[in-house]
Parts: structure tokens; sequence; C-alpha cells
């Protein structure tokens, strides 16, 4: 028996029905809270698992497998310097980022759509540019360099108001011990999803390896999207405002300030050293010294053996950062993550894997204190209603600082392809003129540009 026209609910007032406990739902995700102590071990406890969810997801899509990816559909050394210049330029947007978090007060919007969009163009453009290279198009490359280069854009606007968030809900002097426990986990949750994949890919077919990297993409995607919609349900607390809402005003602040300004010395100089011998070392790794052939082995060395060392050592030394000063960590932090490239002159096809390893398993434990050093200055050092820009500002530093030394790799690179040098029984090439240049570079940044940098609470003059 059908119902009268006058027992039937207007098909408006059923929309509206579902509509609005919908809107009440995403208004009540997004509202800004008062944050009780009794919440933070529960949201420390979420901030550890979805991070390691959201570096899972990196690794997956951004690391060795995309590499491979990459080299499969064509881009040569040149192009991946290109990519990686670029890529770090358009980071730039943080400072537009941190303009618009610091005039609206809310941070938790902004971030979401943000990473949002990062993840879900980045796999987009991985499927595009698949689609053409199949289709035999020449310029399959260029779609991927551009398309990841505005998922990099959107996912660099993320981050400031990310961080600015992140410090007003942990206490200060549980900073470095929390984010010592943080990273552990996360490096323990990244190497446990990255080296089973990489053991299953060496295992099949050279003819299927493409395919299942697709579907590692996609698996890294929907656990990238998962992840920040679970991360979303951490409250926002009230954000402090700057009074003065002028843009370039606020921009200059952190430029200023004589205390921070040798912290944007140091990340300019040290990410430039970093950079200008990291950005090819996993193309030669995989290309030069046969990496492709051992993607698991290549993953253990490359990423694995720093994660585990972090995973045992992370707590310890972000305790350490809370107990010593987090300059007082960064002196001999940076000062052994300095001194790495020197192992890159003893590397052969036999070899490789093994020398890698091993520096990278003991600069789990340097490197990550040395960066959760650097951090805690970078988020406890600015006043509360200037942080977000003042993270923008020294992110920035780095950013430049890695383009410009991503574009001077990609011109050596071309200029050094075939270069050879040959001293009595020793043969250097192109791999070992990167190590010479970065090696000096990062020795005298951390000796030099170390002892002038200020902690929260130094004297500022």
């Amino acid at each position: 028996m059908s119902a009268s026209p006058d027992d039937r609910t207007p098909p408006s007032q059923a929309d509206e029905g579902l509509i609005e406990p919908c809107v009440n739902y995403v208004r009540d995700y997004f509202t800004q809270r008062t944050i009780h102590p009794d919440q933070l071990p529960d949201i420390m406890f979420k901030h550890i698992y979805t991070g390691a969810m959201g570096n899972v997801w990196g690794t997956l899509i951004a690391g060795v497998f995309f590499v491979y990816f990459g080299n499969a559909i064509g881009l040569t050394k040149f192009e991946w310097g290109i990519l990686s210049a670029v890529g770090s330029w358009v980071l730039l947007s943080e400072v537009l980022s941190a303009a618009i978090t610091q005039r609206v007060g809310h941070r938790k919007l902004l971030w979401f759509i943000c990473a949002f969009s990062d993840r879900s163009i980045r796999f987009m453009a991985i499927m595009a540019s698949l689609l053409l290279w199949h289709m035999g198009w020449p310029h399959a490359g260029l779609v991927l360099v551009c398309s990841i280069t505005l998922a990099t854009c959107l996912g660099a606007m993320a981050g400031p108001p990310w961080l600015s968030w992140l410090a007003d809900l942990i206490p200060e002097k549980e900073h470095g011990e929390f984010w010592g426990r943080r990273s552990a986990w996360v490096n323990l949750a990244v190497v446990c999803a990255m080296l089973p994949a990489a053991l299953y890919m060496d295992r099949l077919p050279e003819a299927t390896k493409l395919t299942v990297t697709i579907w590692i993409f996609a698996l890294a995607t929907v656990i990238g999207l998962l992840d920040l919609v679970i991360h979303g349900t951490i409250p926002e607390p009230k954000m402090t405002r700057p009074r003065d809402p002028h843009f370039f005003r606020q921009f200059l602040t952190p430029l200023r300030d004589r205390g921070f300004r040798p912290f944007l010395i140091f990340c300019f100089c040290w990410t430039f050293s970093v950079m200008i011998g990291a950005t090819l070392l996993t193309v030669y790794i995989m290309e030069d010294l046969g990496g492709k052939r051992n993607l698991f082995g290549t993953s253990l060395a490359t990423v694995g053996a720093y994660l585990l060392g972090g995973v045992l050592t992370a707590r310890w030394t972000g305790a350490l950062v809370d107990r010593w000063g987090p300059k007082a960590v960064m002196r001999w932090g940076y000062l052994f993550w300095a001194l790495i490239p020197f192992s890159w002159f003893f590397l052969t096809p036999a070899n490789v894997l093994w020398i890698i390893g091993a520096v990278n398993l003991v600069a789990g434990f340097f490197v990550t204190a040395a960066a959760n050093g650097a951090l805690k200055i970078q988020t406890r050092y600015p006043p509360p209603s200037h942080r977000a820009m003042y993270i923008a500002v020294s992110n920035c530093a780095n950013y430049v600082a890695a383009g410009l030394a991503a574009l001077a790799a990609a011109f050596m690179a071309r200029h050094l392809e075939h270069w050879t040098w040959t001293l009595d029984r020793l043969t250097f090439t192109s791999l070992d003129a990167f190590a010479a240049v970065s090696l000096v570079l990062r020795v005298a940044t951390a000796i030099l540009l170390i002892g002038p940098i200020r902690e929260h609470g130094e004297d500022k003059s």
C-alpha cells in the first residue's frame, strides 16, 4: 500500500535532515577548544600513531619506490635535480601559509585542506604520468615534475599551522622527550612497512614491478588520507594572534630578530651543504651502483638502517635535548652528520649497501638527536603570536638553500657525467666530487655556525 502524498516527507526536508548533522560534525571537527591536562596523554598517543601513518605514506610514495618509478618512465639525473630544485623553491609557500594562519587565527582547517590536496594530487600525478608514458608521449616526465611540484607546494603550506598547533599542545619541558618517543615509533612503523614492500618487489619479475609499484602508491595514499582524518580529531587550542596583521611586517619580524638570525644562517648553510651531495645520492646508488637490482637491500641500507638507529635511541636523545639543552646536543650531532660524505669515497657496487647501511645505523643516533635539538629551537624560541611565521621563515631558509643546491647538483651531474680522475691506482668519479664538496661545506658549517645560535630564554642582544 503506497503512502498518500500528504504522508511523504518533502525531498527538501529529507535532504536537510541528512545535511545538518554533517555540517554540525564538520563545524565541531574544526572548532577550537580549551585543552585540559588530562587530555594530554591521549593527544600525545594520537600524535604518535598518526605520525607513524603519515611517515609511512611519505616513505612509500616518495622514497626508493618513487625513484624506481621516475627512472622507469625516463627521468634523467638532470631532471631529478630540476625536480628537487623547483620542489624546494615552491616550499616558500610556507610564508603565505604562515601569514594566513596568523591573520585568521585558525590552524587545523588550513592544515587539513593543504595536506589533503597534497596527498591526493601526488597520486593523481603519478597515474597521469604513467598513462602518458604508456601512450608514448615524450614529455610524461615533465608532467610528473610539474604535478609533483604543485603537490609539494600545497604540502609545504600545511607545515607552519601544524607545527604551531603542535607547540601549543605539548609542554615545552616535555617537547624533546615527546618528539624522541614519537620519532622512535614513527621510525619503527616506516621500517615495518618499507622493508617487506621492498623484499616483495625484489622477488617479482621485472615486467610486473612497475604495476606493483603503483599499487604500493595507492595503498600509501589511502593510509595518508586516513591519517589526516584521524589526526584532525586532535583538538586545536585557541591561537595567540599578533597585533599587527600586516603581512610584510610579519615576514620581516624573524629576519630582524638578532637572536633568531644565527639560526636562519645556520639552516641555510647546513641545508645547502647537505643537499649538494644528497640530492642525487639515491639516484647514483640505484643506477650506477646497482641498487635497483636489490630494492630490499637498498631500502634497508638507505632508509631502514637509519630508522632502526633512531628507534633504538630517539627517546633517549630526546630526553637529552630537554636535559642538556638543544644547542649542546646539536654540536656533537651535527658534527658527526657532517662527516658522513667521507664514507662515499669508498663506495663500490660490491660494498655500497654495507657501507651505507652501517653509516646510517650510527647516524640514526646522531642525526635524530641533532634534528630534535634544531626543532626545539625552531618552535620554542619564537614568541607564540609569531610562531607560525618564524617557523615558515626558517623552513624557507632551508628550502631556498635546498633548491640552489639541487640546481647546482643537476648542472654538476650534467658536466661531470663521464668525468674520472686517476691518482696512482685510485680512480675518482663524479660521486666523489659531490662527496668532497659536501664534506667540506658540512664540516665548516657545523664548526663555525652552531655557536652563535640562541636558545629560548637566552640573551637576545
